[in-house]
């Protein structure tokens, strides 16, 4: 405040005092959450400034014939930054001024909301003005790097105009309780709606939050992990639904997302359609093996019939025998090689 307490022409005060001054005289309110940039960054809340120095370096001239035209939105810092006196660091300067709108009182409420269900718009809108400072105040707590303030704003005034739509004021209970209930339920379905790739209706939602619920509390009861059927009795429906509702909870990954510290992307850890899978090669010849081994012990006429059966040979067979004979002795023969299957342990082969 050293430069601040060397004279200067009384008739050429210099900007940043009379914003200085402004704030001085601004209500204590506003005047009560100055921030100074100090010069190697950081910010300082609530400086104590010696307000009567400044006021003695303006003259009272200059005051009773008014401060010349300045912009009020910006002012330097002893660091040479702007600074913004009325503006809060996380809102946006459209949203704070909506934070400066007096608060209603219950008489107020009680009649802005009278004229509002009859259709008075006007009403309406000086109900919505009047709290959007509760808005930005529940949409802080939802704040992350997702959803920016703004988008939490809009959507809890979305909750706002519905609440003002229900809100019956002759039960006696304040608007911005009534509000607190829709203004939450707004944002908070907006975030569920948008946080994730593939959108879950809302009847999804609800159940995944009761099954959470449910196995919470049988955790705790228990001293353990609760099985499936303990949650399933607890909540009501079958296990398969369980499992079906958890599934659709599953995480989405990009095809582009690094997989380590290769730099490699998923796309190069996807089999590809056109070739054949080894392991899947592996076990068909194994079994093709098994199974031919299996069926040298099956006299010829059978051996024939059970490889036509199974589509493991083309050849036509015996033309001269009828449809009906070539069928039954295919069933014959599939039964011997049952049973020469559990011997050689390949029923699971013939079961499937």
């Amino acid at each position: 405040m050293q430069q601040l307490l060397e004279p200067i022409p009384v008739f050429a005060p210099l900007r940043d005092e009379l914003l200085l001054l402004h704030h001085l005289l601004s209500p204590p309110r506003e005047r009560s959450r100055l921030v100074v940039v100090l010069p190697d960054g950081r910010r300082r809340h609530n400086i104590r400034v010696d307000w009567p120095a400044v006021c003695r370096v303006v003259s009272r001239t200059t005051i009773s014939a008014g401060t010349p035209h300045h912009d009020r939105k910006t002012m330097t810092t002893p660091a040479g930054r702007p600074h913004r006196p009325h503006e809060r660091d996380d809102i946006p300067s459209y949203l704070e001024r909506l934070t400066r709108e007096p608060l209603l009182t219950a008489d107020e409420e009680r009649t802005l909301a009278f004229r509002a269900q009859q259709g008075d718009e006007e009403a309406r809108k000086r109900l919505v003005e009047a709290n959007m400072r509760l808005v930005i105040n529940v949409a802080r707590n939802y704040r992350s790097p997702a959803f920016s303030l703004e988008d939490l704003v809009q959507e809890g005034a979305i909750g706002l105009l519905k609440a003002i739509s229900k809100f019956d004021p002759s039960r006696g209970y304040r608007f911005s309780t009534y509000a607190m209930f829709w203004i939450r339920q707004a944002i908070g379905r907006s975030i569920e709606n948008k946080s994730r790739a593939i959108r879950l209706p809302a009847h999804i939602r609800d159940a995944i939050r009761r099954i959470d619920r449910q196995a919470a509390e049988l955790a705790l009861a228990l001293g353990r992990e609760p099985t499936m059927s303990e949650v399933a009795h607890a909540v009501g429906i079958s296990e398969r639904r369980i499992l079906g509702l958890l599934q659709c909870v599953q995480d989405t990954v990009s095809l582009d997302g690094m997989t380590g510290d290769d730099q490699s992307d998923y796309t190069q850890l996807l089999p590809d359609p056109n070739c054949e899978d080894p392991e899947r090669h592996t076990i068909q010849a194994e079994s093709r093996r098994l199974l031919d081994k299996a069926l040298q012990d099956l006299p010829l006429r059978d051996r024939r019939a059970v490889r036509r059966r199974l589509g493991l040979d083309t050849e036509d067979g015996d033309e001269e025998a009828s449809r009906e004979s070539r069928r039954m002795t295919g069933v014959r023969a599939i039964q011997r090689l049952r049973a020469i299957a559990e011997r050689h342990r390949l029923r699971e082969y013939f079961e499937s």
